[in-house]
């Protein structure tokens, strides 16, 4: 990876609580990050990011 440039940007941070409590959509701790016009940037959610994880460590 080469990085071309760095700048720094204000933005808004979110947490939020999602999920049924089920094992399939456990209750969890999400971050949201949005411009100051409201426009959704990211989110950022753990779980989702262990299953793709585990999933790649199985299949490889």
């Amino acid at each position: 990876m080469s990085i071309e440039s760095v700048k720094e940007i204000k933005v808004i941070k979110t947490t939020a609580i999602i999920g049924e409590g089920t094992k399939e959509n456990p209750v969890r701790v999400i971050t949201q990050y949005w411009d100051l016009k409201g426009k959704l940037l990211a989110t950022v959610d753990d779980y989702v990011l262990s299953k793709s994880s585990a999933s790649s460590d199985t299949s490889s």
